[in-house]
C-alpha cells in the first residue's frame, strides 16, 4: 500500500501549484523542482513514520483511519505525524540551505 501511496505522491503533489500558475514554463519548472526535494526529503524518515505521512497528506485518511491500518493507537499516529512533519520541515530547510552555500 505504501509503494502505491509513494507513486501517487508524484502525481498528486502535482496538485500543490495552482493550475493558473502551471500555465508559466518557469513556474511549472520550480513546482516540479519543489516535488522533487519533497520527495526526497520524505525518502530520508523512517519508514514508520513516511507511512503514516503518505497516508494522511497524499491518501487524505483519518487519524482513526491511519491507526487501523498502521495497527497503532491514534495517539501514537499523532506523535509520528508531528515528529515526521517536524523532520521533514528541518530536511527541506537543510537542503535549501545547502543549495544556497553550493551557490555561493
Amino acid at each position: 500500500m505504501l509503494d502505491e501511496a509513494m507513486g501517487e505522491v508524484e502525481e498528486t503533489s502535482a496538485d500543490i501549484v495552482p493550475a493558473s500558475l502551471n500555465s508559466r514554463p518557469d513556474t511549472e519548472l520550480l513546482a516540479k523542482i519543489e516535488r522533487a526535494r519533497v520527495q526526497a526529503a520524505l525518502k530520508r524518515l523512517p519508514q514508520n513514520m513516511r507511512e503514516i505521512v503518505v497516508l494522511r497528506e497524499f491518501e487524505e485518511l483519518s487519524y482513526q483511519e491511519i491507526s487501523e491500518v498502521v495497527g497503532v493507537p491514534v495517539g501514537t499516529v499523532m506523535s509520528r505525524l508531528s515528529r515526521a512533519r517536524a523532520q521533514l520541515k528541518a530536511l527541506l530547510i537543510d537542503n535549501e540551505d545547502g543549495v544556497r552555500r553550493n551557490e555561493m
